[in-house]
């Protein structure tokens, strides 16, 4: 069998390629809408995800995760808007958004790579959440200041630079 025998990879058409793309950046704007929502959600995970490495109980109030339960110190962290992941998610929706656009790349790469981008974030985002609160809990205001705004931002800035990379091989890798 020659490559020329070879059917054609199936290509969505465009109507359905520009109507998938607009429910992708629709995921996006819903995304931003809905944030307050996402940021009690966070909030639980971190909840459940700290509780293991934090002293005393976890839970979540809207949108603070409470750590500390019964030690008599008690520690609530807030999600806002700019720490939640929905500041990561959103440029990566976007850019799904596009990629699908394009009758290039196959949809299945494309969706592959932005659920495995996407995942990558949540989770780098938990971690460093996490962290915050160790290094809160640990080493208070101080621990908090450098594991937040240091620490934490550089770690979250690599994980989504990886979920890029991620993303545009599993894209390029199949077209």
């Amino acid at each position: 069998m020659t490559a020329a025998a070879l059917p054609a990879p199936a290509r969505v058409s465009n109507p359905a390629r520009v109507l998938g793309a607009a429910a992708v950046l629709g995921a996006a704007v819903l995304l931003v809408a809905c944030s307050a929502a996402v940021r009690a959600g966070e909030a639980s995970l971190l909840a459940w995800v700290a509780g293991p490495v934090t002293d005393g109980t976890s839970r979540a109030i809207g949108d603070i995760a409470v750590i500390g339960g019964g030690t008599g110190q008690s520690i609530g962290v807030q999600i806002t808007f700019m720490c939640s992941t929905v500041v990561l998610a959103v440029p990566l929706l976007v850019l799904g958004a596009v990629t699908l656009g394009l009758a290039r790349f196959p949809v299945r790469a494309m969706l592959g790579g932005l659920g495995e981008a996407l995942g990558i974030v949540l989770v780098a985002n938990m971690v460093r959440y996490a962290g915050v609160l160790v290094a809160y809990q640990v080493w208070a205001d101080e621990g908090f200041e450098i594991s937040h705004h240091l620490v934490g931002a550089v770690f979250v800035v690599a994980a989504f630079v990886v979920a890029m990379m991620r993303f545009a091989i599993r894209v390029g890798r199949q077209r």
